[in-house]
């Protein structure tokens, strides 16, 4: 497909190390990571929000949790809301469980414990 390997150019050259991995199509994490036989803490998510008038995406393992309030208050924002999917489609122009790290929003930020796998 000319969109995955376009999209997986752009990490080779941003230095992101990544694999390819085929499966078939479902939203929830675990059950990806089940399909594959990986433990959680191998899987990261990106989840998309509005924060106040602009988007951003939020990268993290899915072995935690992110603290809202704190998140607010690192964004120096009032409103933090998760896209509901039919928002998360027409920004992404993928479906629900489908999201990539790289995401068109004004702010992508990566939780530091992605880093320790």
């Amino acid at each position: 497909n000319d969109t995955i390997n376009k999209y997986s150019q752009q990490l080779t050259k941003l230095g992101i190390r990544h694999e390819l991995i085929n499966h078939p199509e479902m939203v929830e994490v675990v059950d990806v990571m089940g399909y594959l036989g990986l433990p959680i803490s191998e899987g990261f998510s990106t989840l998309i929000f509005r924060a106040d008038d602009k988007f951003v995406a939020i990268n993290r393992r899915d072995d935690t949790k992110l603290k809202l309030s704190k998140v607010r208050e690192v964004l120096g924002v009032e409103r933090l809301e998760l896209l509901p999917p039919d928002e998360f489609e027409k920004l992404t122009g993928l479906r629900r469980g489908a999201a990539r790290p790289l995401a068109p929003v004004e702010l992508t930020i990566f939780d530091e414990k992605m880093f320790e796998k």
